[in-house]
């Protein structure tokens, strides 16, 4: 395996950001493009295969690991790699614990998921992006060829590819939206999580803010890549 390089701080523990691997079917190369070099990686059981398989190092695997492969495992050990092992008569998913650690070691954290999977571990993983583990970093989820981002309180996005947004509410309502730089701009609006105000709009130049009073909110960049 030809493996990516990346500078890391294992003795101190402290990173720039994390990005956790899901099981599951792999994902596209393209995504490499979005690890930085000192990331913590994360990998959620099998995610090492898929980790591995792009040729990015994992710093820590994590879960009941029932799905990972022969290979993967040896190659943890061959490495020295830090593993976390549950029983598989747990509480939490693999990628719910996975968050948990990593929310705990860098200040934001990026999930990815090729989303060609079981649409319950899907559907779990976007709910998983209301944890309370992420209310005080910035979250981010790269599914297939889309971006996910969560926001709460403010953010700046930056346009990618066609430049298509959608804003969701998740969890409960968005109260007090309002953004700027997009074609159809919001102030002070409600949006609810039964909702499609907020579906397909567009920025209109390189970067838009979207600012919400309470609540929080999926905005979704598909075809980013």
């Amino acid at each position: 395996l030809n493996l990516l390089k990346r500078e890391t701080l294992m003795n101190d523990k402290e990173y720039k950001g994390s990005v956790i691997f899901s099981g599951g079917p792999n994902c596209s190369q393209k995504v490499t493009k979005f690890i930085e070099k000192n990331d913590l990686i994360v990998a959620a059981d099998s995610g090492l295969d898929n980790a591995l398989k792009l040729g990015i190092t994992p710093d820590i695997l994590i879960g009941d690991l029932d799905s990972i492969s022969d290979s993967g495992l040896a190659w943890v050990r061959e490495n020295q790699i830090e593993s976390v092992k549950y029983s598989e008569d747990k509480d939490k998913s693999d990628m719910e614990l996975s968050i948990e650690y990593a929310s705990e070691n860098s200040n934001s954290v990026l999930l990815i998921d090729s989303g060609l999977g079981r649409v319950d571990q899907l559907f779990g993983l976007f709910a998983l992006l209301g944890s309370d583990k992420l209310c005080s970093i910035d979250c981010q989820a790269i599914i297939s060829n889309t971006l996910i981002t969560v926001v709460r309180e403010s953010r700046q996005i930056l346009k990618m590819g066609s430049g298509t947004v959608s804003l969701f509410a998740h969890i409960g309502d968005a109260i007090g939206v309002s953004t700027s730089g997009f074609r159809w701009e919001l102030s002070s609006a409600t949006l609810k999580p039964n909702s499609t105000l907020g579906l397909s709009n567009e920025l209109e130049g390189a970067v838009g803010e979207i600012k919400i009073d309470s609540g929080m909110l999926l905005v979704i960049q598909p075809n980013i890549f």
